[in-house]
């Protein structure tokens, strides 16, 4: 079988659609896709992607947006031979032009025969890539004081305060929290995370812990990081970080951040989301607007994410007096399930 995956820039996409394929387990053709501007049409796909061209693929796989009029592309060049899977809230705006639409639950698009609805995101983390991870760096934190507790700092975006005062704080709970009860501290930022709030969260840490800050084509072992890990803490604004530290064995807490202040037009538009969702959710010509992309569906649900990992013992919720537990879990990886329903389904 003849796969394409069809890859931008944004690595929350990319951790998505490879979680899929290496479940999958099939060979594929990598299509790196450089979008100046979304593309507007049929013609501007010809003529912006030429490594879009026959013969035409049985399978095509991608994630997001931006990809998403790729995608319907292709499959309209092929004569419906090519069956499409998209990944992610944003490409399922175009949920109609697609053989199977991959997203979690708390996106809260209405159901129909095409969707797949998940926990989480899928994500690149699994029990082989750790392995192989822990094989790459064999000696990463092993002179670390154990329990070995490793911070995922996400940072800025659109729904959450962060800031030099959040992370200060940040730093100052997580560094007391295992000075009190034991073991070592490792924080990794991210790209997101911001240069005056890395520096904040060393200052928190008063060098009781370890800073690995984010930097423009320093290559940092994420993996190897999670697979060292005995503890996990995960910022709650990111749920790609999230649903990869549940794909590991180790304990996992939720450091939980403040919804940011919007201005007056943004939480209009927000209400007004919320409220056509409730008041016309089980009707069956708003979810055929959604399905079509005329309207936006609601914002996404994160205290629901929230609340239903922790009620399935799947995360704890971070405060300074919070018990560090070490007892390893089963890891959650829902790809394994997705590729399986694919198959179920005809698509694959």
């Amino acid at each position: 079988m003849s796969v394409w995956w069809l890859v931008d820039d944004r690595p929350g996409n990319l951790t998505q659609s490879s979680g899929l394929l290496d479940a999958l387990k099939l060979p594929y053709q990598c299509k790196h896709l450089n979008f100046g501007i979304i593309p507007a049409s049929g013609n501007v796909c010809r003529t912006r992607f030429p490594e879009l061209a026959p013969p035409w693929p049985r399978l095509l796989i991608t994630t997001g947006g931006r990809t998403a009029l790729p995608a319907e592309w292709v499959k309209k060049q092929s004569g419906g031979m090519t069956k499409v899977v998209m990944l992610g809230r944003k490409g399922a705006r175009r949920l109609l032009s697609f053989d199977a639409v991959v997203v979690p639950f708390y996106a809260r698009l209405p159901k129909r025969d095409n969707l797949i609805e998940t926990l989480l995101p899928l994500c690149r983390v699994n029990t082989r890539s750790l392995r192989q991870a822990a094989m790459q760096c064999p000696g990463l934190l092993s002179s670390a004081d154990k329990p070995r507790v490793v911070v995922l700092v996400g940072g800025h975006s659109g729904r959450f305060l962060w800031n030099t005062e959040i992370a200060l704080q940040m730093a100052k709970d997580l560094s007391q929290w295992v000075a009190t009860q034991g073991g070592s501290l490792t924080l990794i930022a991210s790209r997101r995370t911001g240069e005056e709030e890395t520096a904040a969260l060393a200052r928190g840490l008063s060098g009781k812990g370890t800073l690995i800050a984010w930097k423009p084509g320093v290559s940092v072992p994420y993996l190897s990081y999670l697979a060292a890990a005995d503890v996990l803490v995960v910022t709650g604004d990111s749920e790609s970080m999230l649903a990869e530290a549940l794909a590991t064995s180790s304990p996992v807490y939720l450091y939980r951040l403040p919804e940011l202040t919007v201005t007056a037009k943004k939480r209009y538009k927000t209400i007004w989301r919320v409220t056509l969702y409730s008041f016309l959710k089980k009707r069956e010509e708003y979810a055929k607007w959604i399905h079509e992309g005329r309207v936006l569906p609601p914002p996404r649900d994160y205290a629901a994410l929230h609340e239903k990992l922790e009620g399935l013992g799947r995360l704890r919720y971070f405060f300074p007096a919070v018990e560090l537990v070490t007892a390893k879990r089963r890891p959650l990886n829902e790809a394994e399930g997705v590729a399986a329903e694919l198959r179920r389904r005809g698509v694959i």
